[in-house]
Formats: C-alpha cells, sequence, structure tokens
C-alpha cells in the first residue's frame, strides 16, 4: 500500500463554510459585499501561505497518481510557496471591490497564540510538475464574485 501524506497550507476559494468567521480570505470577501466591518486580531504583517482550493486538489491529485508500488509513504508539502501579509490581502481587495473594506482591528488574548510567520517551501526537488497555480488576484476575485452571486440569491443571507 502506498500513503500519501500532504501538509496544506491556508486553503482559500468559495464555497466555505458560511455562518461562521472561518478563513479569513471567505470572511473578507463576505463582510465586504454586505458592507460589514471586518475584525482583524493580529497584526497586518502576519505572514501566511494562501493556496487557492482548487490547486490544492489538483496537486494532490498529481501527486496520488505519480504514486506507484515501490512507494510506501511519500511526504509532500502543498504550498503555493507565496508569502503574503494581512496587508497584502488587504489591498488585493481593496483593488478588486473599487473600495477600502471597512477594518477594525483589536489585539486579543488569542492573538499571541498565532504564529507571525507562517512560510512554506519545498525543499526536495519535484519529479513531478506541479499544476499551475492560480494568483491570489484571480483566487480573491473569484471568491468576490462567488460571494457576489450568493448574496445576490439569498443563499447566504445568516452569514456574515
Amino acid at each position: 500500500m502506498s500513503v500519501l501524506l500532504a501538509r496544506m497550507t491556508t486553503i482559500y476559494g468559495p464555497g466555505q463554510a458560511n455562518g461562521k468567521q472561518q478563513g479569513l480570505l471567505a470572511h473578507m470577501a463576505r463582510s465586504i459585499v454586505r458592507n460589514h466591518p471586518i475584525q482583524i486580531y493580529v497584526p497586518f504583517d502576519t505572514i501566511r501561505d494562501y493556496l487557492f482550493v482548487d490547486d490544492a486538489a489538483a496537486t494532490v491529485v498529481v501527486n496520488l497518481r505519480a504514486l506507484n508500488s515501490q512507494s510506501r509513504v511519500k511526504t509532500r508539502i502543498v504550498a503555493a510557496e507565496q508569502p503574503t501579509t494581512i496587508a497584502e490581502i488587504v489591498s488585493v481587495f481593496k483593488k478588486l471591490a473599487r473600495r477600502a473594506p471597512r477594518i477594525a482591528t483589536s489585539a486579543s488574548k488569542l492573538g499571541a497564540l498565532y504564529s507571525r510567520r507562517v512560510q512554506f517551501r519545498s525543499v526536495e526537488t519535484p519529479k513531478i510538475a506541479s499544476p499551475r497555480r492560480t494568483t491570489l488576484l484571480i483566487g480573491i476575485a473569484q471568491l468576490l464574485a462567488a460571494e457576489r452571486a450568493a448574496f445576490a440569491s439569498g443563499a447566504n443571507k445568516r452569514g456574515r
């Protein structure tokens, strides 16, 4: 039996749980569409590696197909390998929404529990081609479009 162990970074994209403030990018898109303030509890220089959900899925599929009967366990990092600050994300949303998001920042006791910098980079030379990566600009544009469509259809009236 072959096994793929995949460590995925911060995944984002359309269809994240509605009604939860789960996923910063989804929460920001929902809040912008609804003109609600966005509460951010960590510093704007906090760095994460954001990977579009379709890219994550394609990378896992490519790696699963590359497994062979001689392999026992393969470990892979599934990441965009592009460090991004929250300030950069706010800037992208501002550009796409054509207005500044309503952001409220405050310190939180839980904020100290989060690492300020989470970056991933594969150190192994891949023997298989990585699928194409969706840029943050395109991914956030798709996320905003999905949130706008959901809001227009009334599907997310309970969500923030």
